[in-house]
């Protein structure tokens, strides 16, 4: 009997042993076997055995880094990794600690990947950290905070309420339970914030669905709180100042508060003064100050907010890496300040900018509805601009036309950009028809 245990323990640590060795070079579908021959040992071996001890992190990393792009084989490792912890003489605390390190590797692949079955297993795992810390204490808030992250990415994929009512809910128990009473402050801290931060992205994603501004202000009021925390020199803070000044600019759009919009200039400001120019967040710090001096200059026709507006939005293109939705985003919003400056000068070099930039946009936009209608929607109403500044040819209004006609099959029922884009078509349209007669 004890032979058979030894036997037993001596193949577990060997497979385990060959588990590293194929994540070392990659082997996936090797790595997946070690695994699943580590669960059909697992019955051999006593609860507790130190070889188990051993083997759960490699099982729990390896199965979220390696195997969480090899598709299937991750599902069946995960409940292998599952099985050896429940086996293991970790304490609850351990245990709790060891499944929110693995989820947080499957939300980082998921991230990347934009795979499903990623960000389900990370917030399954979420759940069974949540449940194994102690009820009601603070190891627990920060395995909450995990599981809104997850519950959130994966609202971001599905568009599920339940989702982000999850995500929330955990947020929101895990900000208020964090104090600096147990934990080392620094750590208080760094968990706080994110709860907090968390809490915000999600309240901006409530307000997006049901444009309840009281919604959007508690959003505001947990980054505010998130700001306090963050050290002056941090360098987190400008991302965190970037978040608060987007939700004060969709105050602004909700509200026409100009203390909103006049604050938020002032943050998008520090963001761009404090960060770091080679920072991951920089062309979005850059971008955010910028549409931000673009709606002032609307409000107040101040020509340096857009001529600063310009400036800043061409730096965040150099900064952007080529072929990322963001850039999409930002092209559009330098060809919509360039139109503005051919309004207010009739300089038709920018309007000729403002149409090529568009152009070379839309092909990356069409997987976005949204964004492809309004590039449509923009680039239809420029060309008529440049038809009547520039008396050029029927076939440049024909094109107007057919642009706009094209957004308005793209956009939404319910989008609020559509009766604008109609509008214009109406407009367009007479234009023609005064041209035939």
């Amino acid at each position: 009997m004890f032979g058979a245990r030894r036997r037993a323990r001596d193949e577990f640590r060997h497979t385990v042993h060959a588990l590293t060795e194929a994540a070392r070079t990659g082997d996936a579908t090797a790595a997946a076997a070690a695994i699943t021959r580590l669960g059909d040992l697992l019955p051999r071996l006593r609860r507790g055995d130190p070889a188990i001890d051993e083997a759960v992190p490699p099982v729990g990393q390896i199965a979220a880094r390696l195997l969480g792009t090899a598709g299937p084989a991750l599902g069946p490792a995960l409940t292998v990794f599952r099985s050896l912890l429940t086996a293991a003489q970790f304490d609850a605390g351990l245990q709790a600690a060891l499944l929110m390190s693995v989820g947080e590797d499957l939300l980082r692949s998921a991230r990347e990947t934009h795979e499903r079955q990623l960000v389900d297993e990370a917030v399954k795992l979420g759940d069974a950290a949540v449940a194994a810390a102690e009820p009601g204490s603070q190891l627990q808030a920060v395995m909450l905070s995990m599981l809104g992250e997850a519950c959130q990415l994966r609202f971001s994929n599905s568009g599920d309420a339940a989702d982000l009512e999850r995500a929330l809910e955990a947020y929101r128990t895990a900000a208020d339970r964090v104090t600096a009473r147990v934990l080392p402050l620094r750590l208080t801290g760094d968990v706080r914030i994110l709860c907090l931060s968390g809490l915000g992205s999600c309240l901006s994603l409530q307000f997006q669905q049901t444009a309840d501004l009281r919604v959007l202000d508690e959003a505001i009021t947990a980054y505010r709180r998130a700001l306090r925390i963050v050290p002056p020199d941090d360098l987190s803070r400008p991302g965190y100042l970037d978040k608060l000044s987007i939700a004060l600019h969709r105050r602004y759009q909700a509200t026409g508060s100009a203390d909103a919009l006049n604050e938020a200039i002032t943050l998008s400001a520090e963001a761009v003064e404090t960060g770091v120019p080679d920072s991951t967040g920089y062309a979005s710090w850059l971008h955010t100050h910028a549409i931000s001096l673009l709606a002032r200059h609307r409000l107040t026709d101040d020509p340096h907010d857009l001529e600063r507006s310009i400036s800043l939005l061409r730096n965040a293109l150099r900064v952007e890496s080529s072929g990322s939705i963001r850039r999409i985003r930002y092209c559009f919003s330098l060809g919509t300040a360039l139109q503005e400056l051919f309004l207010r000068c009739n300089d038709l070099a920018a309007l000729d900018e403002a149409i090529g930039t568009y152009r070379d946009t839309l092909p990356g936009s069409l997987s976005d509805p949204h964004l492809s209608g309004m590039i449509l929607s923009h680039l239809g109403v420029a060309l008529g601009q440049h038809y009547e500044a520039s008396g050029g040819p029927i076939e440049h209004l024909n094109e107007a036309i057919t642009l706009l006609q094209e957004a308005v099959a793209v956009l939404p029922e319910d989008d609020p950009n559509r009766p604008a884009t109609l509008a214009n078509l109406a407009i367009l349209l007479e234009r023609r028809s005064r041209a035939d007669q």
